[in-house]
């Protein structure tokens, strides 16, 4: 065997080996085409040149003008197949000819015709070009910045001298194509530059980016001139973008356009009849109303259908413009031309649509004539059906409205004809009738499926977000934005008629009689539809029943008084802003009234019809909607309504009794829904209201359980209005005697409603409700509604135990159980945060291991973890025996483990108070509590205030640091230090103190209270124990300046100390020799602050003493003075005494051992001093008078108001004056009393201003002293 024949049978296996791998087909393979291997050397790559040749070569599509300079792209090579060689020296295939480079350069070119862009080509065109190797690239850049810089005719010429064929084609289609596009813009990032990446974990913000593009300008005269350069005959899509040229520049001016063409723009227009018809094509989407009539001279006759279509469309746009007989005559006499001489039948189609619109302005002899016509034998009326509702069906969903609105009518108008035409015999167009009404329902279905009626305003009331709320407004404007309905209005307009319907086939007719009452409900014609459901009740009774309930609701929405306001409930830390209203009298009550009698009749014909009753929470809805939010059921226009009570359905009567239940909970006792609705009630009428409410709804239940006494239902409302009436009751201070029988009577039928409910679940096994328990469990924490239980109310347990019996003895307690633990996980997700724990707890009484339970046995084992790992401490500072005649201090702290004071972020959140913000950054949730720090405050003056006297409450700040105990593990956080006396002897205990600690569990916020121990004390001695202090720092200070007036002396002694400083006797000695104590005023004791560090913590307090001291001496003998001795309990003294009007520092010693008072007086010559200074100082004044004469000495009043800026701003001009005004001495003064002021007044941390009573003194002070 040859090596031809080694090297074939090598390509054989090759070719097959592929295949022999895979599944054998189910067909023979195909015979195998054998060609010569080429030789190649081993372990040598593949020469370049090599190309891949594809067995069978894909076909191509004919290329557009677009396409058809574009290369080619490769075909890759099929699998399996080997890579041809091609000869050498043949030129390679897949490189570009440089008449294909040049192409792809301009089409790469993207213009900028934005202000920016043409200022910058101009600018660079004015400019050398910088060198360029690349041909093509300044080709190309040359051809940009001329059109951007609008050189138009020097871009024309210089498009038809690029080299190749076809280059001045494919560069102006380029340039019309894309002249208009926005300049794509790189978004601007505002991420900062700095380059020091954020810390692991860090939440990365997102990007903002600028969107605001600037549009291109292009002129018409721009448009006119990108006419005359055009290098070629246009075809259909050049002629498209040239109209969209004209359309850029805004409002284009028509008639002047259309001068320029009749003159020729390049090859548009002119005289010959190619370009005036090119022209005509150009300026057709542009004749619009008047604007036709300069499109029309273009239209000759020598082009077919197009001639006729296009003269047809612009005599009706003529017409339309200008409507009169003549106009009419020559667009009807255009139209019938176009549907009796066209060749096509669409073209026909259209015109007979058009002249259905055109003859409603005929007479009506000749309108009826044309179309009887259209129907007649070779007319195109069922063609025309068949036209239009195709387009219906197709554009159900489009967003053109103008043209699905007019294919309706048209739709309307051809079966209208149609209708006139048959008269009596419509068998034989049953069928094109149905489908006329199908397409006629697709619309209809999609309006009273999709449609939503237009929202009012909103108000500027505040309304709190709701994210369900808002969820389902979002999705019902994307799906009406997806969808977009017709108007209800235009549907009705254009809906089958009673001759059009009994042409149908009852289900089709039943189908669009149900159509039309969803459309005549979305369009608010309640009356209407009503009658439209009576109809219908004969075709088809279950669709008018459902229909009668929606019937109900919209009739609610659309009789609602409120006019679709409503109530808005304040929300816990949310402010509620009304906006004034004009005083009157609101007319609400006279529309309910109507609205009340409206609804009975409305019940009254749905009675009468053949279907079943409507849905008991419908007929309750449609009630509701009869009132006003703010006004209360009475039980008169109930019966009015609804009748009979015995006869009234029990569903509906149990709704409708839980609808007031709820009402009377919540928004009928809120004196800011009252607010709402302007009724002006004061609160003691809405309290009438809401009891006469209660009233009507005992009397409602009563009324039912005569005629219904095994209801369960009916009894659970019992039971339920009675527990709400009781707790109101009590709220209003009413007395014990009613209040203990509501309260009775509720939880004993609570306890036969159970009861009821078992006997029906034994006999109906139905599936299980635990709506009677968790009412029943309700009240046991307070109220029936739970958005109306409170913090304060306490579970009872007993009766809690009687609701576990009462499920334990159900068939199927195990179902109920489950039932009830569900209704739990429900409620506890919209608890507030402070009742969530107590109301999981309550429930595991209930629930107690039952697997139901699972869920709020982890989270109340979570809150009992939590509670282990942090409680509140009250700790007396000293003895335990604190007697009733002097303050004693109390630390209250929280005493926590380091884990959990971790990864709670500190527990100093809990100092934040008042207006201060904090300065940690904590979750927030709706509610939250914005100053812990005061509803602690308030706890313990009410708690504390029982017994005790409370003086004061000092808190840490809120930036403290956790101390060590020593005790491993745990730390305490000093939260405040109260000062408190017993109020008599009788006092024995400190209550138990409780606080509320956020904590965030699977569910959300959850507020944990933490109590401290009841601590014992003795308050029954007169003198209880030395409380113990640190670093006692007393100061004592004379005032022994004694006048004729005055004869005695003022002794001021001042203790500091950490601890509470005791006694004056336990201070000093007040044994004074020679002076006698006539008064002692005792300041009181008073906390500066607290201070807390590793040792200890402390309480720096301060008491001031004020002694009167009678000398025994003769009045006027000089005599000494000897302070009190300290105690040994003063670690510090200080000695202080007034001399004139300054305040002097004593030595210890000599204040001891005595100083003396009254000295030979000085002030003879200090006077005589005085003297001679004042006569020297005035001889030399005279003598520099005349030198000062020409100085004008500033003249300064006090201001009329002073106010901090004008008491500073008139310091500020005296301390500006000329030296001589002000000695250096009060100068240095005044500008340290400027400095003081502006940090009292200015300072960010400096305290809030008591008022300005001192500016106007220090004003006059110091006007004084330069006057």
């Amino acid at each position: 065997m040859n090596l031809r024949n080694h090297c074939s049978l090598f390509v054989l296996f090759s070719l097959c080996a592929p295949a022999l791998s895979q599944t054998p087909p189910a067909k023979p393979a195909p015979a195998i085409r054998i060609t010569p291997a080429v030789r190649t050397v081993p372990a040598k790559p593949v020469p370049s040149n090599i190309k891949a040749i594809p067995a069978n070569p894909a076909k191509r599509r004919p290329a557009t003008p677009d396409q058809a300079t574009k290369p080619s792209a490769p075909i890759p090579p099929r699998p399996g197949v080997p890579v041809q060689a091609k000869p050498v020296g043949a030129p390679d295939e897949t490189e570009k000819s440089p008449r294909d480079l040049l192409h792809d350069a301009l089409k790469a070119v993207k213009f900028d015709r934005t202000p920016d862009g043409i200022l910058n080509a101009i600018d660079a065109l004015s400019q050398k070009p910088k060198p360029e190797k690349d041909k093509n690239k300044v080709i190309s850049e040359r051809f940009r910045l001329l059109a951007n810089a609008g050189r138009w005719s020097e871009l024309g010429r210089y498009i038809k001298s690029l080299p190749h064929n076809q280059t001045a084609e494919t560069a102006y289609r380029h340039m019309i194509r894309s002249i208009t596009r926005p300049p794509a813009t790189r978004p601007r990032s505002s991420r900062p530059t700095n380059l020091i990446p954020p810390p692991p974990g860090t939440p990365t913000p997102p990007r903002t980016t600028t969107t605001n593009k600037p549009l291109p300008m292009l002129t018409q005269e721009d448009a006119v001139e990108i006419l005359k350069i055009i290098p070629i005959d246009p075809n259909d899509s050049d002629i498209m973008y040239l109209t969209n040229l004209l359309r850029a520049v805004g409002k284009p001016n028509v008639q002047k356009l259309a001068a320029n063409l009749e003159a020729g723009l390049g090859p548009i227009g002119g005289k010959d009849q190619a370009a005036r018809k090119w022209a005509a094509q150009l300026l057709e989407p542009l004749g619009i109303g008047a604007d036709a009539l300069h499109v029309l001279p273009f239209v000759g006759d020598g082009h077919g259908d197009w001639s006729l279509m296009t003269r047809a469309k612009m005599l009706e746009q003529i017409w339309r413009s200008a409507p009169g007989l003549k106009n009419r005559r020559a667009a009807w006499e255009a139209n019938e031309k176009l549907i009796a001489e066209a060749e096509k039948t669409e073209n026909k189609l259209e015109a007979v649509k058009r002249g259905f619109t055109l003859a409603e302005k005929l007479p009506q002899a000749s309108a009826d004539e044309w179309m009887e016509k259209q129907f007649s034998k070779g007319g195109h009326g069922l063609k025309l059906i068949q036209l239009v509702q195709s387009d219906i069906q197709r554009n159900v969903r489009g967003t053109n409205i103008t043209l699905r609105n007019e294919n309706l009518k048209n739709l309307k108008q051809i079966v209208d004809a149609l209708m006139v035409r048959t008269g009596d015999k419509l068998d034989q167009w049953r069928l094109p009738l149905t489908i006329a009404g199908e397409a006629w329902l697709v619309e209809a279905e999609n309006t009273v499926q999709y449609h939503r009626a237009p929202t009012s305003k909103r108000s500027n009331i505040y309304t709190p977000y709701d994210p369900i709320l808002e969820q389902q407004r979002t999705l019902a404007q994307q799906n009406s934005s997806r969808n977009r309905p017709l108007t209800p209005a235009v549907v009705l307009e254009n809906a089958p008629d009673e001759a059009w319907l009994t042409v149908l086939p009852e289900s089709r007719r039943a189908r669009a009689q149900a159509a039309v009452v969803g459309t005549l409900l979305k369009d608010k014609k309640i009356l209407e539809a009503l009658d439209e459901i009576e109809r219908l009740a004969k075709l088809d009774p279950a669709q008018a029943g459902t229909l009668s309930n929606t019937l109900l609701s919209g009739w609610a929405a659309a009789s609602n008084p409120n006019g679709g306001t409503k109530p808005r409930m304040p929300t816990m830390g949310m402010s509620i802003y009304y906006s004034s209203r004009p005083s009157g009298t609101p007319l609400t009550r006279a529309r309910q009234k109507r609205n009340l009698r409206e609804l009975s009749q409305i019940l009254e014909r749905l009675a009468k019809l053949p279907i079943a009753p409507p849905k008991a929470e419908a007929i309750v809805a449609a009630f509701e909607g009869a009132h006003s939010f703010a006004e209360v059921y009475k039980l008169e226009d109930i019966l009015t309504v609804l009748g009979d009570l015995s006869k009234l359905p029990v569903e509906s009567l149990a709704r409708l009794s839980n609808s007031m239940r709820q009402r009377l909970a919540t928004s009928w006792r809120a004196p800011q829904i009252q607010q709402q609705a302007d009724t002006k009630r004061k609160e003691s009428q809405i309290k009438a209201e809401v009891i006469s409410g209660y009233e009507t709804q005992l009397a409602l239940l009563d009324e039912g359980l005569k005629a219904h006494p095994d209801v369960w239902q009916l009894k659970l409302q019992q039971a339920a209005a009675n527990f709400d009436l009781a707790e109101y009751q009590y709220g209003n201070k009413v007395d014990l005697d009613i209040y203990v029988k509501h309260r009775e009577a509720a939880f004993e039928a609570f306890g036969e409603a159970a009861s009821l409910y078992a006997l029906q679940t034994a006999v109906t096994a139905d599936r299980p409700d635990a709506t009677a328990f968790q009412l029943w469990f309700n009240a046991n924490l307070g109220a029936s509604d739970l958005s109306y239980v409170t913090r304060q109310q306490t579970p009872e347990i007993g009766n809690l135990q009687q609701i576990r019996e009462a499920m334990l003895v159900l068939p199927d307690s195990e179902g109920h159980f489950k039932a009830f633990g569900n209704s739990i996980a429900t409620n506890s997700r919209r608890l507030t945060p402070e009742l969530k724990p107590r109301y999981l707890k309550a429930a595991l009484v209930v629930l107690e291991d039952h697997p139901a339970g699972e869920h709020a046995s982890k989270l109340v084992q979570h809150y009992n973890d939590l509670l282990d790992e942090v409680e509140l401490v009250a700790r007396i500072d000293g003895d335990d025996e604190v007697g009733h005649t002097e303050p004693f201090g109390l630390f209250i702290g929280l005493k926590h483990t380091s884990d959990i004071e971790r990864e709670a972020g500190g527990f100093a959140r809990y100092l934040v108070g008042g207006s201060k913000g904090s300065p940690y950054y904590y979750p927030s949730y709706p509610g939250q509590r914005q100053a812990p720090r005061d509803d602690l405050e308030e706890h313990l003056n009410e708690k504390l205030g029982e017994n005790f006297e409370v003086q004061s409450i000092t808190f840490h700040d809120n930036k403290i640091q956790s101390r060590t105990i020593g005790q491993p593990g745990w730390r305490e956080t000093p939260l405040a230090y109260v000062l408190l006396k017993a109020k008599d002897a009788s006092v024995d205990r400190i209550p138990e103190l409780k606080m509320d600690l956020d904590f965030y569990d699977s569910l959300g916020p959850a507020l944990l209270p933490v109590s401290t121990a009841t601590q014992v004390i003795d308050a029954r001695p007169e003198k209880a124990p030395a409380r113990p202090v640190d670093k006692l720092s007393l100061t004592q200070t004379l005032d022994a300046r004694l006048t004729e007036e005055k004869k005695e002396l003022t002794l001021e002694v001042h203790a500091t100390t950490k601890g509470l400083a005791p006694t004056l006797e336990q201070l000093v000695d007040l044994s004074i020799p020679g002076f006698e104590i006539a008064k002692n005023e005792d300041q009181g004791l008073s906390i500066a602050r607290v201070e807390s560090d590793a040792e200890r913590v402390n309480a720096v307090s301060e008491r001031t003493w004020l002694l009167t001291l009678k000398p025994r001496a003769a009045a006027g003998e000089t005599s000494t003075f000897n302070f009190p001795k300290p105690t040994a309990l003063v670690a510090k003294s200080a000695f202080k005494q007034y001399s004139e009007a300054d305040l002097k520092d004593v030595e210890n010693e000599i204040a001891l051992a005595g100083i003396v008072l009254n000295p030979q007086p000085v002030w003879p010559w200090i006077t005589g001093g005085v003297v001679i200074v004042a006569l020297g100082l005035f001889g030399l004044r005279l003598a520099k008078r005349g030198a000062d004469e020409a100085d004008a000495v500033p003249i300064y009043d006090v201001p009329e108001d002073c106010t901090p800026f004008a008491v500073i701003d008139l310091l500020q001009r005296i301390n500006a004056a000329p030296p001589r005004v002000l000695a250096d001495s009060h100068r240095d003064k005044l500008r340290s009393t400027i400095n003081d002021l502006e940090k009292i007044h200015f300072a960010p941390d400096a305290p809030a201003a008591n008022g300005h009573g001192d500016l106007k003194a220090i004003a006059r002070d110091w006007v004084a002293k330069v006057s």
